[in-house]
């Protein structure tokens, strides 16, 4: 690949499912590569080849490896930015083409199904849509309504990383405007939002879909920061159909959506990712004392895609965005007695904290929300310079 952002992205990926792998900028240097691996007596499993190139493009490479048989013939992905499939000669090292930006899960899926000998010939251009325009028709679109922009950034890279379209609004309010204007088939709902929260807003959508009948059903899906069974419980009373508990993982996040779109639309089902990048953090966090969990930006970082800036760096920039406005609005509500304002603070700060792994930070945020809540703001003075030290770290 000519690309050095891509070959970067590939070969972390590669890496960190226990493979080597040797990189070329250009064909010409591939090819040379493949034949010094062959006079060593160590030839390559496979190769990972870009089609756009200056010089010599994808189909040109495959051409010279397969006529050349001191290269050994290697089996090749291929990928490709076009939305159709490659057409490919009969005689063709091609076995897999995968369109860019590739998911992770594609490229893991590949890299077993050539290890372990079997081929997958592309499809023809002229036999049927490729696999994404198929599923840009099929795949429902989602609505995620949530007021944290380091909780939004981190929602919507793991739709994307499953491929799926979703767009995102701040409030409740929003919510219905935007409800309004387009018939999404799931509403990923924040509890705790300004303007108007998740329970306002779940009220509004259950007394509009009564009032007109004819309207189809939104499967709603309530974020919330907490994991008691009475959170559940009141969830559903209040109309919601299930609840993510925040921080969640993109496992448990695709594992619910299988849940409430696969059984009336099975074309809908979401590919299943490698499961090595997918742990739970919340079992990581409990043995974890650092200040950041290393699995949790692993997590992140394993959802950046081919050509696509660095979710980690983005989800990091977005926190400190906020994080330092955050810290300033606990200080003011503890000396000004305000308890709705460290709440509100505390529990924004302990949501977006802990989708980056700062897990001891966000227990300090929680127990200073639980001050607000309680209205007990003297009693979260004994929490502020603990929390700050947290946060200082």
């Amino acid at each position: 690949d000519d690309n050095v952002t891509n070959r970067e992205i590939l070969r972390e990926q590669v890496r960190n499912w226990g493979c080597t792998s040797i990189e070329a900028d250009n064909g010409f240097s591939a090819i040379q590569e493949l034949r010094l691996a062959k006079k060593r007596n160590e030839p390559f499993a496979m190769v990972i080849l870009d089609m756009m190139m200056p010089n010599m493009d994808g189909l040109e490479v495959d051409r010279r490896i397969t006529a050349d048989p001191e290269l050994g013939t290697p089996p090749i992905i291929m990928l490709s930015s076009s939305s159709e499939c490659i057409e490919v000669r009969k005689d063709s090292a091609i076995k897999i083409v995968l369109t860019k930006p590739a998911r992770q899960s594609q490229l893991y899926n590949a890299l077993v199904k050539l290890l372990s000998g079997q081929e997958e010939k592309p499809i023809p251009r002229s036999s049927t849509p490729s696999k994404r325009a198929i599923q840009s028709q099929e795949r429902p679109t989602i609505l995620l309504a949530e007021d944290n922009p380091v909780n939004q950034e981190v929602a919507l890279q793991m739709l994307d990383v499953l491929e799926l379209k979703a767009d995102v609004v701040s409030d409740g309010r929003q919510a219905l405007d935007a409800l309004e204007r387009h018939p999404y088939t799931l509403l990923l709902l924040d509890c705790q939002m300004p303007v108007m929260d998740g329970f306002q807003t779940i009220r509004s959508i259950r007394e509009h879909e009564h009032r007109n009948p004819h309207l189809p059903r939104i499967t709603v899906i309530a974020l919330t920061a907490h994991a008691m069974a009475s959170d559940r419980d009141n969830c559903l009373k209040q109309g919601m159909d299930d609840y993510l508990s925040k921080p969640y993982t993109i496992t448990q996040l695709q594992d619910m959506l299988n849940r409430w779109l696969s059984p009336t639309q099975p074309s809908t089902e979401i590919e299943r990712l490698p499961k090595q990048k997918m742990d739970s953090p919340t079992k990581i966090h409990s043995e974890n004392r650092q200040p950041l969990d290393p699995a949790a930006l692993d997590i992140l970082r394993s959802m950046r895609r081919i050509g696509q800036p660095s979710t980690l760096v983005k989800v990091i920039r977005l926190y400190f965005d906020s994080a330092p406005n955050l810290v300033a609005s606990i200080e003011y509500a503890i000396s000004a007695g305000d308890s709705y304002t460290l709440r509100r603070a505390a529990h924004s700060l302990k949501s977006s904290s802990a989708n980056l792994g700062a897990m001891q930070l966000a227990d300090y945020c929680r127990q200073l929300e639980s001050c607000g809540e309680q209205q007990r703001c003297v009693d979260a003075l004994q929490l502020i310079a603990s929390m700050k030290a947290e946060y200082a770290q």
